[in-house]
């Protein structure tokens, strides 16, 4: 994917674990449910899957009102932010954004629940389900927030040893974040950013340069050789390849492809696009706004492949869900193997 980032000053991350407390600005009071079905459809396949044969599905969500997905919409300007997507093994849908911060679980396009969390905000690319938890940072305090997929469970909260983080992501084995503090080398801009685990332990902190694709330092290895690739994101694994998403929105095109374990791209699937639908934005809030694209907003599961994207004369957010045994079979090769 094409990423338009303006990289910011960053980082700097106090060692240490980070440890369960009292909240100081009592969220957990604070937090608002909304619950609009009965907690046992968690468990329950997603009903959409009826439909998971089709090579394509989409879902389609209102910017505003009662079953919006969370998020910042600025039409002057016709970005659209959100700051997590995440889906489990069942194909339900999770989203998170918002001042205050939300998070909304739904069934296909129907929803599920929503909480929103007062005095509380979501920035960057800081929100992650691990297994059966969703874990998300609120910047500003530093703070690690989890709590059950189902939203029934009790909000836990860790705090981090920094406040006011200005940048970061997260995998499913670790959480990375970034302090505003940075220093001059070599006529270069650097800045430190520290590694933990969900458990709370510190694993490492490393210099940095500031203006180097943080993500795809981490993300792409070893494909950063493949100019393609590193322009897409890599969304999973499926019949022994990895599964690569590009929004061509320039192009009005949605192209997978399949790269073997050599790097090399095996198959290609392009999917004409005649809705217009460009990726969402992460908003860096610090200062003045600036953003970038995630690259975890595509996510290959159970070989079904799941994009978000967003069509701004509509206000609308769209949901692609791609059955990949079919788009692999539908797929163009570019060499026999």
């Amino acid at each position: 994917m094409k990423r338009i980032v303006y990289i910011f000053s960053l980082l700097s991350f106090l060692n240490g674990c980070r440890h369960e407390r009292k909240p100081d600005f009592n969220i957990e009071d604070a937090a608002h449910d909304i619950i609009e079905e009965n907690n046992d459809i968690i468990s329950k396949k997603c009903t959409a899957e009826k439909d998971e044969n089709m090579l394509v599905q989409q879902w389609f969500y209102t910017f505003n009102g009662k079953d919006s997905i969370p998020n910042r919409w600025y039409e002057e300007t016709g970005l659209f932010f959100m700051h997590g997507f995440c889906v489990d093994s069942d194909g339900m849908l999770y989203f998170a954004s918002g001042s205050p911060a939300q998070i909304a679980c739904f069934n296909g396009s129907k929803l599920v629940y929503r909480k929103v969390f007062k005095n509380c905000e979501m920035n960057f690319d800081l929100f992650r389900l691990v297994r059966d938890t969703l874990f998300f940072v609120e910047p500003k305090h530093g703070t690690l927030f989890s709590i059950h997929k189902s939203g029934n469970d009790t909000l836990h909260e860790h705090k981090l040893p920094i406040d006011n983080i200005v940048g970061g992501w997260m995998t499913d084995n670790e959480i990375i974040i970034q302090s505003k503090n940075y220093r001059a080398k070599d006529s270069l801009t650097t800045c430190r950013q520290f590694h933990c685990t969900y458990s709370g332990v510190t694993l490492d902190s490393i210099e940095c340069v500031l203006g180097e694709d943080r993500l795809k330092e981490w993300t792409y290895s070893p494909f950063r050789g493949n100019k393609t690739l590193e322009n897409c994101d890599h969304a999973g694994r499926f019949r022994g390849y990895k599964v690569f998403y590009y929004p061509n929105w320039t192009q009005n095109e949605m192209t997978i492809y399949f790269v073997d374990s050599l790097g090399r791209i095996a198959k290609e699937y392009n999917y004409m696009d005649t809705l217009g639908i460009h990726p969402p934005f992460i908003e860096h809030n610090v200062g003045n706004i600036m953003e970038t694209h995630s690259q975890h907003f595509s996510i290959a599961k159970k070989g079904l492949l799941y994009t978000i994207g967003y069509i701004g004369d509509k206000e609308k957010a769209v949901v692609s869900r791609f059955n990949l045994e079919k788009v692999l079979h539908a797929s163009t090769k570019h060499f026999e193997e």
